[in-house]
């Protein structure tokens, strides 16, 4: 069984964009030698904007089935003309989607200058796994339950 680690989709402008949710997606992938955790390929395969490479990143909950990682890193130096590298990753429950690819993605930025990035996402990655096991929990009797009733008909079928 594969762990997807990377999420791939290409986008409304035709690009494909890759996310790593832990660690960085591959060198290969992004078609570069620096490591990023995440990217924007072109359609025509020209260009790569590293939207996670050399950042910090805060997760945060923002509520309920809603994740979002935002990334900060310094700009300029790498030939791209930014000041300042921001790229902000929201990531809402969707629990059809169970594959590591993800759809209904929207992805804008300003100018190559402004070098911001804005993605939304769908994923089963940002859904709540409490209802699942509050679920389960309700549903299944303790042990000590289980060996109660078990006593109690024993000591009957004994009379």
């Amino acid at each position: 069984m594969r762990v997807y680690n990377e999420i791939i989709s290409v986008g409304r402008d035709n690009s494909t964009y890759i996310f790593a949710l832990c660690d960085n997606v591959s060198t290969e992938t992004c078609q570069t030698a620096t490591p990023s955790q995440s990217c924007i390929v072109s359609s025509d395969n020209s260009t790569v904007r590293q939207t996670g490479v050399l950042s910090t990143v805060k997760k945060t909950l923002v509520e309920d089935g809603q994740v979002q990682y935002v990334y900060t890193a310094p700009g300029g130096g790498r030939g791209d003309n930014c000041l300042n590298r921001t790229s902000t990753y929201t990531i809402f429950c969707d629990k059809d989607i169970v594959t590591g690819n993800f759809t209904d993605l929207s992805c804008s930025y300003g100018s190559s200058n402004e070098c911001h990035f804005n993605c939304t996402i769908r994923s089963y990655w940002a859904c709540s796994t409490s209802s699942a096991s509050s679920l389960s929990n309700s549903s299944i009797p303790s042990f000590s339950k289980i060996l109660t009733i078990i006593l109690f008909l024993l000591a009957t079928i004994s009379l």
